[in-house]
């Protein structure tokens, strides 16, 4: 039995290591959103955001429903956001979708989604309002 556990982690941690899955740690998040000079009000909704977008993975995507692919730990819509994506169309951040995966890229363009749509542009913000808008940053 503790083998096949070992096992299973070892699988799970190639998985990740091949598809370039990172998670990072509240701080990380809160310390890429800093350098990206996101205003510090913000901070700690927008950590909050990734917590619930993509439980703070750099590499995560979702395919939406209607097409286009959200990429990274805030999860960057690509028909908005960026370019390279079957369904891009305005590359408001002026980046490839696949740069939204590198923690960095995704705040920078994260802080123009805020400062163009602000807070509500993220729907796990909206999900979750009450936690979010409330709060701090991590550190």
């Amino acid at each position: 039995m503790k083998a096949t556990t070992i096992a299973i982690v070892a699988a799970l941690l190639v998985a990740c290591a091949i598809s370039g899955a990172a998670a990072i740690s509240a701080c990380d998040t809160a310390r890429y959103l800093r350098n990206a000079g996101v205003p510090e009000a913000n901070i700690g909704p927008l950590v909050c955001t990734a917590k619930y977008e993509s439980s703070f993975n750099c590499g995560a995507t979702h395919r939406n429903n209607d097409g286009p692919t959200d990429y990274g730990p805030l999860q960057v819509n690509s028909y908005w956001w960026c370019s390279g994506d079957a369904k891009s169309k305005h590359n408001g951040c002026n980046t490839s979708c696949q740069n939204l995966l590198n923690c960095q890229a995704n705040a920078n363009c994260a802080r123009i989604v805020l400062r163009q749509q602000g807070m509500e542009a993220w729907y796990a913000y909206r999900s979750h309002r009450a936690e979010c808008s409330a709060a701090r940053p991590p550190c």
